[in-house]
């Protein structure tokens, strides 16, 4: 799966909370740019893996494909291809 997200900060300081008021946050925001979110799941196990990379190209796409074919497949089976 993947995922670009922008990545982004606060524009002002939020206004810290005073008792019985939770904390104000304002709408505006600074851009810090993207970065590009490869998730692999396998649920009935409970694992996961994300790989952060700075863009979407098809070789990221392929180095990470590569990486879970080749390099975890031989961790978890044992052969050595």
């Amino acid at each position: 799966m993947r995922c670009p997200k922008q990545l982004v900060g606060e524009a002002r300081q939020p206004v810290s909370a005073r008792p019985g008021r939770p904390a104000r946050y304002d709408y505006e925001y600074r851009r810090c740019g993207v970065a590009n979110l490869f998730m692999i799941s396998e649920p009935l196990i409970g694992w996961r893996y994300v790989e952060v990379t700075d863009r979407r190209t098809a070789k990221d796409f392929a180095a990470v494909l590569g990486w879970l074919a080749e390099d975890l497949h031989r961790t978890r089976t044992g052969s050595s291809w």
